[in-house]
């Protein structure tokens, strides 16, 4: 149970980038957040970081469990943001999924597409009518890369 209130803030600075279109990290991006032995103080660390080290300085339960980390159980690095997107995705898409299976007509819409970086990739959305509101709908379900 405290493994998760250390989490909820964590969990909540990284919706709110993903939410505001906000990259997660920086040049630096391992370590303690609340570090004293920073020798730049500007040095910008990422959304992610910086967001956490401001709430910190308002909320004394952010800044406790920021502080009082050890150093195996920080839960700001990386792989733990990719983890919490990766979630939050899964959770979107089950709800996504129950949309289209209590709507009682749906067809699938697919293009390809090719990125930036000149990947190749297929967009799937799904196009359906609300069951209780009986408006069309077009729903982004995912990009399938197209080897």
């Amino acid at each position: 149970m405290e493994n998760r209130k250390k989490l909820i803030p964590i969990i909540e600075s990284v919706l709110f980038c993903g939410r505001q279109g906000l990259a997660l990290t920086g040049h630096r991006d391992g370590g303690r957040v609340l570090d004293n032995d920073d020798v730049s103080i500007d040095a910008n660390e990422g959304n992610f970081r910086e967001l956490l080290k401001y709430r910190a300085q308002y909320d004394d339960h952010i800044h406790h469990v920021l502080s009082n980390a050890k150093n195996n159980a920080l839960y700001t690095s990386w792989k733990i943001q990719n983890k919490i997107i990766e979630i939050r995705n899964k959770l979107i898409l089950e709800n996504l999924v129950k949309k289209i299976n209590s709507s009682l007509y749906f067809s699938v819409l697919v293009d390809e597409t090719t990125d930036i970086s000149c990947m190749e990739q297929m967009t799937l959305c799904i196009r359906c009518i609300d069951s209780t509101s009986s408006i069309i709908e077009e729903l982004f379900l995912q990009f399938v890369p197209l080897m």
